[in-house]
C-alpha cells in the first residue's frame, strides 16, 4: 500500500510539472503572439466592417470607431488568451439571462435612485462596481434604477413615481427628502445584446417580468454607519422591508433580525489572503450571493425568484466588487504576462454593460457631421483636452447676478474682451485661470491650486521652486499644508519635454507659441495644446508605422471638451493650429450632471425634474468621443476624465487618462486655509472670493460672442 501511495504522489508530481511546463509554453507562446499582433494590419475584411455597423451603425463610417470596434473585438470578444476567453463565457452567459420573454426567470430590481450620485464623472466607476457584483449573481438578470425621469421615456415624473402615483422622493430623513430624478447612465447607455435598465415605463409594458407587483421578496442594505470605520471595513446587513422605517432608512424598534450580514471586514486579512477564494471568504464578499442562492433553493416550483434590493448610500457593494475586479485583473495577468494593457479586463467588461443608446448614437454623428472641423471624419488618430475652471458650477448665479448689473458695467467688461481678432487674448485669459495660487491669494481674478506636477519635468522656475523643496512654493508650510499652491503651473517647455508616450522635443513644429508681448508668461493652456497636439501625431504615426501606410500627414486632431465654453470658441480659431481641433456644436451649452440647470450663453433654464436635459446628454457625448482617443490632457485636472471618459475608452497599448501628469484645482469660491500675515495664524475656513469677480463669468464664458475671431 506504502509503494502504491508514494506511486500516486509521484504520479501527482509528475501531472503538476507537465501542467506546469505547459502553463509555461502557453505563456511564452501568448507573449510571442502579443508581440506578433502589436504590428496590426489595417482591416480591410467585409465581414469585419459588418460587425462594427451591426453594432455602432453608420457611424462606423469613420475611422476612429472603426478602430474602436478593432480593439474591442481583437482584446476583448476575439481574444487569443484562454483566461479572456473564458471572462467572455461568462459575460455571454450573463446576457442571456435577460430573455425578456421568460416570465419565470429570476430577477432582481437594484433601487439605486436614493443615493446622490454626484455626477457621470464622479460616479462611473461606481456604476461599473456594482455591475460587477450583478455578474456574481450568476442566475440571476440585474436590472438597476438610478432615478430616469421624463414620463414619455421612462413613465416617471417629479410628481409620480409611475408605481403608486406619489411624489418620486428619495429614502432617508424627511428634512432631506427631495426628488430622486438625477442622472442615470441607463438613459444613455445598455447592455451590450440586452437592457439593464429598470424604469417604470419598461415595467408596465412587461409586467410579467419586471412588475414590482411579482416581486417575492423586497429587501433593503443598510451598512455600518459609524465615522470611525472606513467604508471598506464597515458590517453591512440586509433587512426585510417590512421591518424598516423608510422614512429615516432605520431598522424597527424591537427584536429586528437581518435576513444576511456581511460582518465586520478587516482589510488587513484580506490582503494576507492568499489566493482568489481566500480573499473572497476573508472579505466575506459573496454574503448576498449566498442570500439569493438559499431563495433560489426555496423556489421549489420554478416560478421564479423576484427580488427589490435598495441602497441607500454610494458605497454599498463597493468593497464586494473592487474585490471582484482585482481578483478577475489579477488571473489575467498571470495568464498574459506583463505584456498588454493592464487596465484589460476593465476596459472588456465596461463594454459590456455601457453600449450607447440611439439618443447617444445620433449625437456623436452630429459632432463628425456638423463639426467645424470637416478634417474630423478622416482622424484615424486624435487627443482630447478636457478643461475643468468651475465656470459650468457657477453659471447659473453668475448670469442673474451679471443681469442684474447695470448696462454700462456689462459693456465696459465685453470691451475688455472682444470678439473680433481676439483667439489669442481669450487663451491669455484662460492662462489667467491656471496661474499658480499665492499664498495669500492675491490673484487679482481667479487662480489654481496645483497639488501635482509631473515628477519627470527637469525645467524649474527659480523664482518658485528649488531642488531642496521638491518643488513647493518656498513659502509653503509643508507642515501645516498652509497656503496658495503647492507647485507652479505647467508651460509649454514641460509639454515639449514630457507628454504622454512622445520622446523629449519631437515634433517641434506643433509647439503652440506664446504672443510676443506675453513671451515672459507662463502658458498653461498652450501647454496643453502642445502635448495634446503632439501625443496625437505621435500616435498616429505608430499606425503608419504598424500598417507601412500613410492616410496623409492630417489625419489627426485634439477633440476639445470642458465647461469653458470660452475655451470650445477661441481654440480652433488660432493661427496655424486651429485647422487640428473639433468639437461639438452649440459651445455655449454647458453643464454639470449633478445638477438641473442647462445654460446657454447669457441665459439659464432650471429644467423640471424629468425634461430632458441638454447638458447632460452632452456631458454623456463628450466622454465618448473622447473616449475614441487613445488619450486625454487635464487642465487641471478631472475626475470626469478619469471616470466617464477613460472607462469608456477601448483597449490599447498607449492609452492614458492623464497624459500631461499636472493635477490641480481652479479657486473660486471654495472655502481653503490661509495665513494671517501678522500673526502667523492659520484660519481653516477663509472664504476666496474670486466667485464674485464678474469678470470671470465673462472670461470663461463669452457669452456675449456668438463666435470668437
Amino acid at each position: 500500500e506504502e509503494e502504491e501511495e508514494e506511486e500516486e504522489r509521484r504520479g501527482k508530481r509528475r501531472d503538476t510539472s507537465l501542467l506546469e511546463d505547459v502553463r509555461e509554453e502557453i505563456a511564452f507562446e501568448t507573449k510571442k503572439l502579443d508581440i506578433a499582433e502589436a504590428t496590426l494590419e489595417k482591416e480591410e475584411d467585409l465581414g469585419f466592417a459588418h460587425r462594427v455597423v451591426a453594432d455602432e451603425g453608420d457611424a462606423a463610417k469613420w475611422p476612429l470607431l472603426r478602430q474602436r470596434e478593432r480593439n474591442f473585438n481583437r482584446y476583448c470578444l476575439e481574444s487569443d488568451d484562454p483566461a479572456m476567453r473564458r471572462e467572455m463565457e461568462k459575460l455571454s452567459e450573463h446576457a442571456s439571462l435577460y430573455d425578456e420573454s421568460n416570465a419565470n426567470g429570476n430577477v432582481i430590481i437594484i433601487e439605486a435612485y436614493s443615493p446622490h450620485w454626484n455626477g457621470f464623472g464622479n460616479n462611473m466607476s461606481r456604476y461599473l462596481t456594482l455591475f460587477m457584483v450583478a455578474l456574481r449573481f450568476v442566475s440571476f438578470a440585474t436590472y438597476f434604477d438610478f432615478g430616469a425621469c421624463g414620463w414619455e421615456e421612462y413613465g416617471r415624473s417629479a410628481e409620480n413615481d409611475g408605481v403608486e402615483g406619489k411624489a418620486f422622493k428619495r429614502r432617508g430623513n424627511p428634512v432631506h427628502m427631495q426628488s430622486a430624478c438625477q442622472f442615470d447612465p441607463g438613459m444613455y447607455f445598455k447592455g451590450a445584446d440586452f437592457d439593464w435598465h429598470w424604469t417604470p415605463k419598461r415595467a408596465k409594458e412587461n409586467p410579467e417580468r419586471l412588475g414590482l407587483a411579482r416581486t417575492t421578496r423586497n429587501v433593503t442594505i443598510l451598512c455600518e454607519d459609524d465615522d470611525d470605520v472606513s467604508a471598506d471595513e464597515r458590517d453591512c446587513k440586509l433587512y426585510d422591508d417590512a421591518d424598516l422605517n423608510h422614512e429615516r432608512n432605520r431598522v424597527k424598534e424591537g427584536n429586528v433580525e437581518p435576513l444576511a450580514s456581511s460582518g465586520g471586514i478587516s482589510r488587513e486579512e484580506i490582503d494576507k489572503a492568499q489566493g482568489a477564494e481566500a480573499k473572497i471568504e476573508a472579505a466575506n464578499a459573496d454574503w448576498l450571493k449566498e442570500w439569493l442562492r438559499k431563495e433560489v433553493e426555496r423556489d421549489t416550483e420554478k416560478k421564479g425568484v423576484r427580488v427589490k434590493l435598495a441602497i441607500t448610500d454610494v458605497f454599498a457593494m463597493q468593497r464586494e466588487g473592487i474585490l471582484y475586479s482585482n481578483i478577475i485583473a489579477e488571473k489575467l495577468k498571470q495568464s498574459r504576462g506583463e505584456i498588454g494593457d493592464p487596465e484589460l479586463p476593465s476596459s472588456c467588461f465596461n463594454r459590456h454593460f455601457f453600449h450607447p443608446r440611439e439618443n447617444v448614437k445620433e449625437a456623436v454623428e452630429d459632432v463628425f457631421e456638423k463639426s467645424s472641423n470637416a478634417n474630423m471624419k478622416n482622424w484615424r488618430s486624435c487627443a482630447a483636452i478636457h478643461l475643468r475652471t468651475g465656470f459650468a458650477d457657477l453659471q447659473a448665479m453668475w448670469v442673474q447676478m451679471y443681469q442684474a448689473l447695470p448696462q454700462n458695467e456689462r459693456d465696459a467688461l465685453e470691451r475688455k474682451y472682444p470678439c473680433v481678432n481676439s483667439a489669442e487674448r481669450f487663451v491669455d485669459a484662460l492662462d489667467e485661470t491656471f496661474r499658480k495660487c499665492e499664498p495669500d491669494y492675491s490673484n487679482e481674478r481667479i487662480c489654481t491650486l496645483w497639488h501635482q506636477k509631473n515628477g519627470q519635468t527637469k525645467y524649474v522656475d527659480a523664482e518658485v521652486e528649488n531642488e531642496g523643496n521638491g518643488g513647493r512654493l518656498k513659502t509653503f508650510d509643508t507642515v501645516e499644508d498652509c497656503c496658495g499652491s503647492s507647485f507652479r503651473e505647467p508651460d509649454v517647455k514641460d509639454a515639449m519635454e514630457h507628454c504622454g508616450f512622445v520622446p523629449e522635443g519631437m515634433y517641434p513644429e506643433l509647439e503652440v507659441k506664446k504672443n510676443d508681448q506675453h513671451a515672459h508668461a507662463t502658458s498653461p493652456l498652450r501647454a496643453a495644446l502642445t502635448c495634446a497636439l503632439r501625443a496625437s501625431k505621435f500616435h498616429l504615426q505608430s499606425l503608419v508605422d504598424e500598417n507601412d501606410d500613410d492616410d496623409g500627414e492630417d489625419a489627426f486632431g485634439v477633440f476639445l471638451l470642458g465647461d469653458s465654453p470660452t475655451f470650445i470658441k477661441a481654440v480652433p480659431k488660432l493661427p496655424n493650429i486651429g485647422k487640428y481641433f473639433a468639437h461639438q456644436p452649440n459651445p455655449d451649452t454647458v453643464g454639470v450632471t449633478m445638477e438641473d440647470n442647462d445654460c446657454s450663453g447669457t441665459s439659464c433654464i432650471v429644467r423640471k425634474k424629468g425634461e430632458k436635459h441638454l447638458s447632460w446628454l452632452r456631458s454623456v457625448v463628450d466622454a465618448y468621443v473622447a473616449s475614441l482617443c487613445e488619450l486625454t490632457v487635464q487642465l487641471p485636472g478631472s475626475s470626469f476624465a478619469n471616470g466617464a471618459i477613460h472607462q469608456l475608452r477601448a483597449p490599447g497599448r498607449n492609452r492614458t487618462s492623464s497624459a500631461f501628469h499636472w493635477s490641480g484645482e481652479v479657486v473660486l469660491g471654495q472655502h481653503l486655509p490661509t495665513r494671517d500675515e501678522t500673526t502667523n495664524e492659520i484660519a481653516r475656513h477663509t472664504k476666496i472670493g474670486y466667485d464674485g469677480n464678474l469678470e470671470n463669468y465673462v472670461a470663461l464664458g463669452a457669452g456675449h460672442c456668438k463666435t470668437i475671431d
